[in-house]
């Protein structure tokens, strides 16, 4: 199954009646080893919950903001006592795939771009904005003309057109 980074993962798990009366465990593996996340008898624990329908045999995992780090195998189980003594045993396999990580890095990364862009174009808006206002004043030898307003931007047009 697939969850999306930071949204809800939920692991369905029918048990067989046998266990009906057992508490029920959702277990990670952690390479060779298995880690216990939540149990019945404590419906809460951090960002998992655990809910049991008895009637249709089925327990029902929920682990909200979900993380690159939630991606891996769960097994469901029950903690049995027999002869032998306590035994674990899992019934329910799930992989688990943590999916739009990098979508998300990607929508942050468009958005900085955005940004520095904006700002960039607001400042060159800024800049020619405070340059339009200004007349142009040339020196040639022995004379002192002023070029007017108007002159100035259509030679820009000209020179903006190619």
């Amino acid at each position: 199954m697939t969850a999306d980074a930071g949204g809800t993962a939920s692991i369905s798990c029918s048990y067989p009646k046998l266990f009906e009366t057992n508490t029920k465990y959702l277990y990670k593996m952690n390479g060779p080893d298995y880690s216990q996340l939540i149990s019945t008898t404590k419906t809460q624990s951090g960002r998992f919950s655990i809910s049991e329908d008895r009637s249709s045999a089925v327990v029902n995992v929920r682990i909200s903001d979900v993380r690159e780090d939630d991606g891996g195998v769960y097994y469901c189980g029950v903690k049995v006592e027999g002869d032998s003594g306590l035994y674990h045993s899992l019934y329910t396999e799930t992989q688990l795939q943590v999916t739009g990580s990098l979508v998300i890095a990607a929508v942050c990364v468009g958005v900085a771009v955005l940004l520095i862009g904006g700002s960039v174009l607001i400042f060159c808006k800024l800049r020619h904005s405070r340059t339009q206002g200004h007349v142009l004043t040339t020196i040639q030898p022995g004379t002192n003309s002023t070029v007017s307003k108007k002159s100035v931007s259509s030679a820009l047009r000209r020179l903006m057109s190619g």
